[in-house]
């Protein structure tokens, strides 16, 4: 019983990430939304949104406003942004990114002011379906092929190339002339 509940339980995420993913194979406007931050505070924030082909986990810690030049001086707010790093970036072999570096933002004066540092996870929406799916397809897949497997399968009484009941004539089959004892393959 709980082992079916955690199939459940996973199953949830594929049914929720699957049409968002398949959307993405239509033009932009078609693309489903989806966005979520779940945490809001002075202290720190973290969202889960879309990508074109990732699922991105954001975290941001916000400290105290380190306020920099005009942004519409464009040389002095690049100067201001090297001045605090590039962000780093790295992905490994599944495709699974990181990338952490500072957070700007433009004030209500104009300014542009590193607020805080950030960690963004990207991953693959395939990677991510295909990890919670596991648990159900273990739980439910050999079931459904057994059942397939009996629909399939001749049954005793019936012409084994066509299906055709032959109780009347068992020696023979009316519809295909098929011999009884004949094994089809």
């Amino acid at each position: 019983m709980g082992f079916t509940i955690l199939a459940v339980i996973s199953l949830v995420p594929v049914i929720v990430l699957l049409p968002i993913w398949i959307s993405h194979a239509f033009p932009p406007p078609f693309w489903m939304r989806f966005s979520v931050q779940p945490i809001n505070t002075a202290q720190e924030s973290f969202s889960v949104h879309r990508s074109t082909n990732m699922l991105v986990f954001e975290h941001a810690r916000h400290t105290p406003r380190i306020v920099g030049p005009l942004a519409s001086n464009l040389s002095a707010a690049d100067a201001f942004r090297r001045w605090f790093g590039s962000p780093a970036f790295s992905m490994n072999f599944v495709r699974f990114k990181t990338m952490s570096g500072p957070v700007f933002a433009t004030g209500k004066d104009g300014r542009i002011g590193m607020i805080g540092t950030s960690q963004v996870y990207l991953v693959p929406y395939g990677l991510l379906i295909a990890a919670f799916a596991i648990l159900p397809a273990w739980r439910w897949l050999p079931g459904v092929i057994r059942r397939v497997r009996s629909r399939l399968a001749p049954r005793p009484g019936f012409c084994k190339k066509c299906g055709y009941d032959l109780r009347a004539s068992p020696d023979r089959c009316p519809e295909c002339g098929l011999p009884a004892a004949v094994e089809v393959r």
